[in-house]
């Protein structure tokens, strides 16, 4: 243990196998099996720090179970999110549960009432504020091909046994990349495109949308990370689209 006083063995003519985790491995004595020894001694400390634990665990970065196709560290990442969901009182998993559907509802209606606002702007403005839902409706088709292509299944499955928030969709229902955070992503970006002075709001509800998915246990963390990334990425081209549509838009204003 990391407590007790180091063992002196002497020295074998061949290194002593030993099984750790179910696999083997050899274990020398001597200098090299003290320093293996303290190696783990310190993992273990900084297990017990409690930042460390909440929400990613000293230890989730040495033990995982792979799964194939995902990397390590988004397993990791949402074995202890989802875990924390579930382990959550019934208040917060309630919360979590209408929140991951009712961000994109808020921005939807955020959306539209810029559009409504909007109605006695320049045309420039008018035509920014009218391709907003198409851009972020765009984005959400260009998501649900990926996720036909890639058919990644979702974390709930694929991880093994654990407990979540949400029910598990059906087989079919892919998981990378995520379209809520695609969805969130494109209409922060939309938003930001039509007031700047409501960047901080935009932000925080994209990326509580995207926290949401991995908390209620459907996703992975690298689906809502590439999710914000493509919905943004789509999303920026609001202002080229909008001038290309300006004169559609001031012929419509006139009739």
């Amino acid at each position: 243990s990391c407590g007790a006083a180091p063992v002196f063995r002497p020295v074998a003519a061949a290194p002593e196998m030993s099984t750790v985790a179910g696999r083997g491995r050899f274990r020398r004595s001597g200098p090299e099996n003290r320093a293996r020894r303290g190696r783990r001694c310190a993992v273990d400390l900084l297990y017990d720090v409690p930042v460390l634990q909440f929400p990613f665990t000293a230890r989730s970065f040495v033990v995982s179970r792979n799964v194939p196709g995902v990397p390590d560290i988004s397993e990791w990442w949402y074995r202890d999110v989802a875990g924390m969901g579930a382990a959550s009182p019934a208040f917060f998993q309630g919360f979590g549960a209408i929140a991951t559907h009712g961000i994109i509802v808020t921005f939807v209606l955020l959306l539209a009432y810029l559009l409504w606002r909007s109605r006695p702007e320049p045309v420039e403005v008018v035509s920014r504020a009218a391709l907003a839902l198409p851009v972020v409706l765009l984005a959400y088709l260009i998501s649900d091909v990926l996720k036909g292509f890639i058919q990644e299944d979702r974390p709930c499955r694929a991880v093994g046994r654990i407990a979540t928030i949400d029910r598990c969709p059906d087989v079919g229902d892919w998981s990378f990349p995520s379209n809520h955070a695609v969805l969130a992503g494109s209409a922060a970006v939309a938003l930001i495109c039509l007031r700047r002075t409501w960047t901080w709001l935009a932000v925080v509800l994209a990326l509580a949308t995207a926290f949401s998915r991995v908390y209620v246990g459907v996703h992975y963390p690298h689906d809502v990370l590439v999710g914000l990334l493509l919905g943004g990425s789509v999303a920026a081209a609001l202002p080229l689209l909008a001038r290309k549509a300006e004169p559609f838009v001031a012929a419509v204003r006139v009739t």
